[in-house]
């Protein structure tokens, strides 16, 4: 059987602009900043910086932190009606992680299997104004060449979390983001 693309040059980028204003993100790094952080480790807390470089910590979905995942949790609703149509359940967690000279992620995906679901969308928060930091691009690679995702301070990138990523290294500055993963049922 061969199969022809209808159209071969388009390739979907799921953005969402404007899910957080640049004061809201500013807000959500004031919170950040006050949460002691830790070395980003690799696979079951090796840490590991020939593979990932960066400090993170986690925000808690408490009263002063509602509207954050309240906002997220609407925002993926509206993504995956559009584009993937998943069965979801939850944000797992959001992780607040901060880039510095230096630091980034190398190509990963964010999948994994638990008990309670399965790692079916990932997304990625810029919080930075993107002129505060150089460097730093949130590279997708669905093609041969990958996609480089917005840097509007606000918008919200969302994809499967089995496609192959990374935080290309920060060279000037400092970038800061949200990123969380969604879960749902396995896939079947």
């Amino acid at each position: 059987m061969s199969m022809w693309f209808l159209k071969s040059d388009t390739v979907e980028n799921w953005c969402w602009n404007g899910v957080f204003t640049p004061e809201e993100c500013k807000k959500i790094i004031e919170i950040g900043n006050k949460i002691k952080k830790q070395k980003a480790v690799v696979d079951k807390n090796i840490l590991n910086e020939n593979i990932r470089k960066s400090k993170i910590c986690f925000l808690t979905a408490d009263d002063d932190n509602k509207w954050i995942f309240e906002r997220c949790c609407y925002v993926i609703n509206q993504i995956n009606d559009k584009y993937f149509n998943y069965d979801l359940i939850a944000i797992k967690e959001i992780q607040y992680t901060v880039y510095e000279k230096g630091d980034f992620y190398d190509k990963h995906i964010d999948t994994n299997y638990e008990s309670f679901g399965t790692r079916k969308l990932s997304f990625s928060i810029q919080l930075s104004d993107p002129a505060d930091y150089e460097g730093g691009d949130l590279l997708l690679h669905l093609t041969n060449e990958p996609i480089v995702a917005k840097k509007n301070q606000g918008v919200m990138t969302a994809f499967n979390s089995l496609t192959l990523h990374e935080v290309r290294p920060v060279t000037k500055g400092r970038r800061v983001a949200l990123v969380g993963w969604v879960i749902g049922p396995r896939f079947k």
